[in-house]
């Protein structure tokens, strides 16, 4: 019977840590808009699954706000908050990674790095 708990507990589709996805450190300014309202932000890491970013003057959010974020002259994309702390926040993007090629290729590429 333990052995059948511990294999309903282990999730077989996470790794690196917990996480269903590798993170990339990637550190580079970009633009985030919540509610009509601009702020300026900085990468901290990158996945195939989200971002994490330091935003400027935005303050803690609600889980599961949808932010935009502008980064480099990539069309713009919506994430949502996970989590935050203090001006930190954790995001999932909205669409699959596959329907954004340029964040795509970036990933790709900080992986080959």
């Amino acid at each position: 019977m333990l052995h059948a708990l511990t294999n309903t507990l282990q999730r077989h589709d996470i790794t690196y840590e917990g996480r269903r996805h590798e993170r990339f450190e990637f550190d580079e300014p970009c633009e985030v808009e919540r509610w009509g309202k601009q702020y300026h932000a900085v990468t901290r890491n990158i996945s195939e699954g989200g971002i994490c970013i330091d935003v400027l003057g935005m303050g803690s959010t609600i889980f599961d706000a949808e932010i935009t974020i502008r980064l480099r002259d990539y069309a713009p994309f919506v994430a949502i908050a996970r989590w935050s702390y203090k001006r930190t926040f954790g995001m999932k993007f909205t669409d699959p990674i596959e329907k954004n090629p340029d964040v795509l290729a970036l990933v790709e590429q900080l992986r080959a790095a």
